[in-house]
């Protein structure tokens, strides 16, 4: 009878070395591929700010070049349109975030700093639009911290004008650096 106990007591040894073993090898499996993940999406983001650096420079010289002012303007439209689609995924990132409550998370605040830079990017070229282009679009910059509970209803409302004025209002969401 000592015998079985003995045996029983190895097996459970060995399966809680086996388990303990196994969930440590899937913890440095996933930090691995968690990293593969984020350099990707250095590069990536590298490669994008590097694009629209080469896109703003090529805007600030549009004014000067032999194109007719309404090829300028389907430049600007089209350098606006590409920046408006790298901010609607970073923004969806940055909200799981903060549904989530990982807002001490280093990638969260990294990507809330380029989110605020590309917002600002976009801003100016909105600006710069509306200036050569004459097009009829209101940019309005609000200002959001996670201590603010008025900035949600902000983005509330500036949503709700957004859907009625469509294309014609930029609403843009800035983080204030806490």
């Amino acid at each position: 009878m000592r015998r079985i106990k003995k045996n029983k007591y190895a097996l459970a040894g060995i399966l809680t070395v086996l388990v303990f073993t196994s969930g440590l090898l899937l913890g440095l499996v996933i930090n691995e591929q968690k990293l593969d993940y984020i350099q990707q999406l250095s590069k990536t983001q590298s490669a994008d700010y590097a694009s629209l650096q080469f896109q703003f420079n090529y805007i600030e010289n549009l004014e000067n070049s032999a194109l007719t002012n309404e090829e300028k303007c389907d430049v600007l439209s089209a350098t606006l349109e590409n920046n408006l689609k790298l901010l609607s995924p970073a923004l969806e990132k940055l909200e799981a975030y903060e549904l989530n409550g990982d807002i001490e998370n280093e990638d969260y605040i990294l990507l809330k700093r380029e989110y605020t830079i590309s917002n600002l990017r976009y801003w100016i070229l909105a600006e710069k639009s509306n200036t050569m282009c004459n097009t009829d679009t209101i940019s309005i910059l609000y200002f959001h911290t996670q201590d603010c509970p008025l900035c949600n209803d902000q983005g509330y409302i500036l949503s709700q004008i957004k859907k009625i004025f469509k294309d014609q209002l930029l609403p843009q969401r800035m983080f204030i650096p806490e």
